[in-house]
Formats: structure tokens, C-alpha cells, sequence
């Protein structure tokens, strides 16, 4: 029988701006993350995935977020996709050149660059903000 796949997408908050990282597929951007790899925790992919794309190391601190994609996203995809998003402390680390992103950058929610929707969404991002703000924020699940 069919299963979900499941996508985790780390987000991590500086000085009020969030990182995002731009994809070679699109051009576009996203949160750092991608496909849960077997045999690893969504923790474990979710710090994986922010060094492979972006060059940094993390810490998860929080779960923000565990998404049904079609309730977000309006498009044709022929998955059902459960997005895992998860708040997290920045260590360490700077880009380096690697097979899925092309750079990174901190953005502040007023000037978001032009995002890759099926990875990231505005509300999703919104979502990063509010659970990084409010100490009492209880993570959005679909």
C-alpha cells in the first residue's frame, strides 16, 4: 500500500531574519531540508540536511510544525508528503558549494526572496517567526 513521504525542513532565526537557501533545481528558495532519510530521527535528517545545503551546523530545539503538504501548497504533486518542521539553534558553519543549493542567505520576513513553493511557503515561514517569538508556541499539525 501507498505511504506518505516525509519531508523535514530546519529553520534557523538570527537577529530576526531566518536562513534560507537557494535551490539549483528552481533558483528559487527554501528552508534547508529534504527527503527523511531510513534509519534516522527527524532530529538527525533535520541536521543532516542543514549541513549538506547550507554548511551549518544545528541544533533542533523545537518542533514548530508536522504539515500535511496539500493543505499548504496548491499544485499537482502526486504524493502525499508529510512536512516536518523543526526550530534550530545555529552552531557553526558557513555555505559551501554542494549538488542541491547554489548559496544561503539570512532574510527578514518582509524581504523574503522569491521562494520555492513546493519546498517553502510564506505561511511556513511564518510559522518559524511566531514559535521563535513566543515561548509558549505550540507546534501547528494538520
Amino acid at each position: 500500500y501507498l505511504t506518505p513521504k516525509v519531508d523535514v525542513r530546519g529553520g534557523v532565526i538570527v537577529e530576526n531574519k531566518i536562513l534560507l537557501v537557494r535551490e539549483k533545481v528552481d533558483g528559487r528558495w527554501s528552508l534547508p531540508g529534504g527527503w527523511a532519510d531510513v534509519n534516522r530521527t527527524p532530529q538527525e535528517n533535520v541536521i543532516k540536511e542543514a549541513f549538506e545545503e547550507a554548511g551549518v551546523l544545528v541544533k533542533p530545539t523545537r518542533l514548530v510544525g508536522l504539515l500535511d503538504r496539500s493543505k499548504w501548497v496548491e499544485d499537482a504533486c502526486p504524493y502525499t508528503i508529510y512536512k516536518i518542521l523543526m526550530l534550530c539553534e545555529l552552531l557553526e558553519g558557513d555555505f559551501k558549494c554542494n549538488a542541491e543549493t547554489i548559496e544561503s542567505g539570512f532574510f527578514a520576513m518582509d524581504q523574503l526572496p522569491p521562494l520555492s513553493l513546493g519546498r517553502t511557503t510564506e505561511a511556513q515561514l511564518a510559522l518559524f517567526f511566531k514559535a521563535h517569538q513566543n515561548p509558549e508556541y505550540h507546534p501547528v499539525y494538520d
